[in-house]
């Protein structure tokens, strides 16, 4: 995967989602049971980010389905692309910041969530130390 920044990794994560995705009038009255927004994603979105190479869009694409499914149990049409790109980086570079650099500087075991080159490249773009 080339050098990408933030804004890159979203058009790309973005291209996977529909403009607009309706949920069901029951998707919550059973809190154990998934929701209609879940299981599209499941079906349809998650078997494209896993199969895309890169482990930074996947997690992106991670932190992208939690807002959706976040606001899709507050209203049954949800436009992916309308979420604010600060609120999905701020979430994005949270999880770095308490997951990928701890594993890069040695102070938790790599658990393989990121790939390690490509989590440098990242970074570096970003201007984000990690050393």
């Amino acid at each position: 995967m080339n050098m990408m920044n933030f804004d890159e990794l979203l058009i790309q994560v973005l291209s996977w989602w529909p403009k607009e995705i309706v949920g069901s009038h029951d998707d919550f009255a059973d809190p154990k049971k998934s929701s209609s927004i879940a299981i599209f994603y499941e079906s349809t979105i998650e078997p494209i980010s896993v199969d895309c190479g890169s482990m930074l869009l996947a997690q992106l694409d991670w932190i992208l389905f939690s807002v959706v499914d976040d606001v899709s149990r507050k209203m049954l049409k949800v436009h992916p692309h309308d979420i604010r790109s600060d609120v999905l980086r701020h979430r994005f570079h949270e999880l770095l910041h308490k997951v990928a650099i701890p594993q890069l500087r040695g102070q938790a075991a790599w658990d393989g969530s990121f790939e390690k080159n490509e989590l440098v490249n990242y970074l570096t773009v970003e201007g984000i130390s990690f050393e």
